[in-house]
């Protein structure tokens, strides 16, 4: 995400605090206000953060309104090469802070699916017993070091993944955002089979098909962070974007919009989830689809459909995804929708602009 500041904001005034190095972890630190920096500065300043900083408005002690512009971006294409004029394999840092999770990272722009290896191995019984502990750091280093082992670990880490920890997972984070001190062992197997990949597809199908909702999410969820590497999931997120309970059906529809992008195989389950009574589904659908582009021209109509639909979400996502279809007939649809939603409703006299 991006803050955008149209006036002077020094400190006082309040701006965004960010604590950094809080993207990486689930545990919000102790010390956060110690730590937290403030995006103070003139006009025209703009600050690129990760979505999932650890961030709040600041005090603003002056008399004056702040103003602030957010955008959010999305990545709309799985990496397929480095974007950048890369020669190295390797991270380069395998011993520092959180060195796992951010050798993965640094795999996955570069499109390299050989996996982290950080040459420390372990028993599967005791990295699980770490991944499942009170230490963050040492989970995330468990579970990355979990992936590097491969099939091995597929069970046992499915096994944590579908231990009850899921609900909390997400009704948590849904309520509160982050709980102080909030680490749970499902969302930690994920990481770890995330990062292991294509070997960990099969066994993650499974838990969506034979799974209750929570568990049938996570595992969704975690399929589409493994991307191309699940393409062989097509098929299963679309039936599961059927599935009775909404917040299931959101994470296999979010998840098709990754694994599906170099076919159009997924494209009638996501046509379908466009007329989904629940709002996330139906957001997640239409993202799905503009990250398909071209590949997804048979959804125009349902998608014209939808330029008027109750959440500015919905339509945001159908119109950049008639824009990516780029066909004459979805430029056309979206033209016209331009052309008329550029009245403002709301005009009164008090508010003639």
């Amino acid at each position: 995400m991006t803050f955008y500041y149209p006036q002077d904001t020094p400190l006082e005034m309040g701006p965004t605090g960010v604590v950094p190095g809080t993207q990486y972890t689930n545990v919000i630190p102790e010390d956060s206000y110690d730590r937290e920096i403030g995006a103070a500065g003139d006009a025209g300043r703009v600050v690129i953060a990760n979505y999932d900083i650890v961030h709040r408005g600041m005090p603003n002690h002056t008399d004056r309104k702040r103003y602030m512009v957010k955008f959010l971006f999305n990545r709309m294409g799985e990496p397929t090469a480095p974007s950048w004029d890369n020669d190295s394999a390797d991270w380069g840092d395998e011993d520092g802070e959180y060195s796992g999770l951010l050798s993965h990272a640094w795999d996955w722009f570069r499109a390299d699916s050989n996996g982290f290896d950080n040459g420390n191995g372990g028993s599967v019984n005791d990295l699980i017993a770490a991944l499942c502990g009170d230490s963050e750091s040492d989970a995330f280093d468990a579970a990355y070091t979990l992936s590097a082992i491969g099939e091995p670990a597929v069970g046992p880490l499915i096994d944590t993944m579908r231990s009850g920890s899921a609900d909390n997972w997400y009704n948590d984070k849904d309520r509160l955002r982050r709980i102080p001190g909030q680490m749970e062992q499902a969302a930690n197997a994920s990481y770890a089979l995330t990062a292991m990949g294509t070997p960990a597809v099969p066994a993650l199908v499974d838990t969506m098909a034979t799974s209750e909702e929570w568990d049938k999410a996570l595992a969704a969820e975690t399929l589409g962070d493994i991307g191309l590497g699940a393409c062989d999931a097509v098929q299963p997120l679309a039936a599961a974007s059927r599935d009775s309970h909404p917040f299931a059906r959101s994470q296999a529809v979010e998840a098709l919009g990754q694994v599906a992008q170099d076919t159009s195989e997924a494209v009638p389950a996501l046509i379908d989830s466009l007329s989904d009574e629940d709002e996330i589904v139906r957001r997640n659908a239409a993202l799905a689809i503009a990250k398909l582009g071209p590949m997804a021209e048979e959804a125009v109509d349902a998608l014209s459909g939808l330029l008027n639909d109750p959440n500015r979400y919905v339509i945001g996502n159908v119109a950049e995804a008639l824009k990516r279809i780029g066909t004459p007939e979805s430029t056309e649809i979206l033209i016209e929708h331009l052309m008329t939603a550029r009245w403002c409703p709301v005009t009164k006299p008090a508010s003639l602009y």
